[in-house]
């Protein structure tokens, strides 16, 4: 009994201790959080000292400073004195003192827009927080500060000096984008271009922007800027934003003149506050607007010049593109590290613009695709002497054009030059030209023309010219490699071997694959009526270099016991492209591509899969000896069933036990019928931008509120492409609710006028529509209403 009565109350005391020690905690915190200051240093050369000497510092100080130090920026270091003297070190400047304007003002929970370096630094330190601002002045911060605690307050006109300053105080305190945030921000631009009338000329804000702090500015901040002005040139339009700045450069491979249409084999590494910007004749079309509007011009202009892009990615196909362009940018000042440039003609004037001197002392990187002539390649290699790396394509190229370029290389031997030539033409076999060729030039040619004949490369200009593709069609006297020393000189980077001629499915042995194994450049390897067999397996799951497999026309034959044997995991390859099936595929082939880590891409195009029978307990072993513990997240996935098929196949479900859909931007999904098993694994995809489906099943409909049901899709996705028996009114609807869209093709069998005429242009503004059947097969009915509707003559 008094055992029992002495547990209770120690139990007692113990709940009571932790009730006090909680309400100790909670009590200590309010109190942290009440006292808690946060001061702002302003230093500038308002308060700057000029005349302090060292000696002047007491030891008494000095002392102090030793725990007063903090880090301004990567390259800053501040000193804090006893008296509140402030001491600038820098490795590219001189050591400067100050004696700081200071505001301090209580701590509270998300203050200032939820600033994550005060909210950090509270959660390090719980002590009075220090924050400095270099070469901000201090009226500028107070006003910061009161725009900020009263979003109503009115300013008439803020000037440019402020705007920038507060630019450079929000990326210093770390504010992220919110809703909040981007009023705030989108209020403080508009106050200042509505000041622009009052600025002379785009020279006049050049000099205001002379000594801007542009490295600080967060990216962020800049694309929500253009993104705002963009809006108030194009009435808000929600797909010129989408098509002009990007944060990401995934849709923006030289590659690819059409957005969206990557197939993501790349994988770019993570690129965090990057800003990027597209410049086509429909982006021109659209900007040209502001060609007349002299304040929106100016605004313009300050945006380039407080902005350091990474890239420019300029393609002009119009003529009258260029025209527009040069009254639009001629006087700006661009800054970018990179330029991409795509045009058939013309090129060459975008690098006579009287700006281009200065574009070209901040840009490490260019490359252009377009025809130019002998002299105007000598004035544009006259203005990239410190570019770090130049990649030029072009149709035709001769000797003079390449002796240019040699001479230009050896002059600047720090440039890597690169050339990509479908046709090089000679007048005759003299060759001497190239005895000259630098080591910092690289040229690949598609074609060789000595007069009106095409040749071979010559062998004695192996090392000097490359060609980008190796294709070998079969024959029967078939040797792909004569000399291993020739095929290494070649540095060929694409592979194609056609057996199509083979009168069946071709074996690869091992010698084979002995000779490619010497080779560091191979990039792509395509293969068409093949076996795969463990030999290939082994070859590209052990190669260093291999992006893009693509294999079309094949059959299976590999020991799958003895591919699981081997530990190797291949991060490299990128890409898998699998194409017309001759016979039926055993499904533990994907379980084979699991060790293929690296792939973001995967495309299989009518495959006849059969269950394995050994799947189940294989499948087991695989992951249990595992090296990995996750799914392999795919950024682009396109299923094409064969035309014949008339059953329904459950591909996501399939490819799910290995791949993971949450990363998908891209979707290209033609199949027989859609299960509603499948519907789920869309509904996965919340960062899709291009979609594309196709129901074969003519008695099939696609559910598309189930397709759609994640509404983070409404926010993502820009192009969207329907193949379809059939489509009803009410479907057409859902379409409404996707902000960004860009392009809505439709593809029917069945075009009934009642569900034609539910869609209205009212509910799809700046959005490019196509229907299909093209207008010829269309009823009357239907071409006047979408006539009336959209434009005259609706394709």
């Amino acid at each position: 009994m008094f055992l029992n009565f002495d547990l209770k109350n120690i139990e007692k005391s113990c709940l009571k201790n932790i009730d006090n020690w909680i309400f100790i905690s909670v009590i200590y915190f309010l109190l942290s959080v009440n006292s808690t200051t946060v001061s702002f240093f302003v230093i500038n050369e308002e308060n700057r000292i000029s005349n302090l000497l060292v000696s002047d510092l007491t030891l008494e100080m000095i002392f102090f400073s030793n725990k007063s130090v903090e880090w301004i920026t990567n390259e800053g270091k501040i000193t804090i004195f006893k008296n509140n003297i402030v001491r600038y070190e820098s490795t590219n400047t001189e050591t400067k003192y100050y004696n700081p304007s200071i505001l301090a003002i209580p701590y509270k929970n998300n203050m200032l827009l939820n600033s994550k370096y005060i909210k950090n630094k509270f959660e390090l330190e719980k002590a009075n927080i220090r924050i400095f601002f270099k070469d901000v002045s201090y009226s500028s911060l107070l006003l910061f500060l009161k725009l900020v605690n009263e979003p109503d307050y009115i300013v008439n006109q803020i000037k440019i000096e402020a705007f920038m300053d507060i630019l450079i105080i929000l990326s210093i305190l770390d504010i992220d984008s919110s809703k909040e945030r981007n009023i705030f921000l989108k209020y403080v631009f508009l106050n200042v271009i509505y000041g622009m009338q009052n600025i002379n000329s785009i020279s006049t804000i050049e000099q205001y922007c002379a000594n801007f702090q542009g490295n600080i500015v967060k990216k962020s901040v800049c694309i929500d800027l253009f993104v705002f002005l963009i809006g108030i040139i194009t009435f808000n339009d929600k797909t010129a934003q989408q098509f002009i700045v990007f944060s990401e450069k995934t849709n923006l491979a030289f590659k690819y003149i059409d957005l969206y249409s990557d197939t993501y084999s790349i994988i770019k590494k993570n690129e965090n506050d990057k800003l990027f910007l597209r410049l086509d004749d429909f982006s021109i079309d659209k900007f040209c607007k502001i060609a007349r509007i002299d304040y929106l011009l100016k605004s313009y202009g300050l945006l380039f010049k407080i902005t350091k892009l990474d890239l420019l990615y300029i393609i002009f196909q119009k003529e009258d593109t260029y025209t527009k362009a040069f009254a639009l940018l001629s006087d700006i000042n661009f800054k970018t590290e990179k330029l991409y440039v795509h045009s058939i003609r013309n090129t060459m004037k975008l690098f006579f613009w009287k700006n281009f001197n200065q574009l070209t002392n901040e840009l490490k990187v260019l490359k252009l695709r377009s025809s130019f002539k002998a002299e105007e390649l000598i004035k544009m290699l006259d203005q990239c002497v410190k570019i770090k790396k130049i990649t030029l394509y072009t149709n035709k190229m001769n000797v003079e054009i390449l002796s240019i370029m040699i001479n230009f290389s050896s002059k600047n031997p720090s440039v890597s030059f690169k050339v990509f030539c479908l046709i090089f033409e000679f007048l005759d076999m003299n060759f001497s030209i190239f005895k000259s060729i630098t080591d910092n030039i690289c040229v690949y040619i598609h074609i060789i023309k000595l007069g009106s004949e095409i040749i071979k490369i010559p062998t004695e200009l192996l090392p000097f010219l490359h060609k980008y593709k190796l294709e070998y069609e079969y024959s029967e006297n078939f040797k792909p490699f004569m000399c291993i020393v020739l095929l290494e000189c070649s540095r060929f980077k694409y592979f194609d071997f056609d057996y199509s001629k083979h009168s069946s499915p071709f074996k690869l042995e091992d010698s084979f694959f002995t000779p490619l194994r010497y080779l560091d450049t191979m990039k792509y390897f395509s293969l068409e009526n093949i076996i795969i067999n463990d030999e290939l397996l082994m070859f590209v799951l052990e190669s260093a270099t291999i992006k893009t497999l693509e294999i079309t026309k094949f059959v299976c034959n590999y020991d799958f016991k003895h591919f699981l044997k081997n530990k190797t995991l291949n991060h490299n390859l990128r890409s898998i492209s699998l194409t017309h099936s001759l016979s039926k595929v055993d499904s533990n082939l994907i379980l084979c591509f699991e060790r293929f880590y690296g792939i973001s891409h995967l495309k299989l195009q009518n495959i006849d899969w059969i269950s394995s029978k050994t799947k189940s307990f294989h499948e087991y072993i695989f992951r249990l000896v595992s090296y990995k513990d996750n799914k392999i997240y795919l950024k682009c996935l396109e299923i094409d069933e064969a035309l014949n098929n008339n059953k329904m196949f459950n591909n996501l479900l399939f490819l799910s036990e290995t791949y993971g859909y949450t990363n998908i931007k891209k979707i290209e999904y033609r199949v027989y019928e859609i299960s509603e098993i499948e519907y789920s694994f869309f509904n996965q995809m919340t960062k899709l931008e291009n979609i594309c489906i196709e129901v074969r099943n003519t008695t099939a409909s696609i559910n598309f509120k189930k397709l759609f049901c994640n509404i983070e899709l409404f926010h993502t996705v820009i192009l969207i492409s329907i193949y379809v028996h059939r489509i009803f009114k009410e479907d057409t609807c859902i379409f409404k609710h996707f902000k960004f869209l860009a392009i809505l093709y439709f593809e029917f069998k069945i075009l009934d006028f009642d569900t034609i005429s539910n869609i209205k242009k009212r509910d799809f503004k700046n959005i490019q529509i196509h229907i299909s059947p093209n207008r010829a097969e269309r009823s009357v009915e239907i071409n006047n209403y979408l006539d009336s509707e959209f434009k005259i003559n609706f394709s």
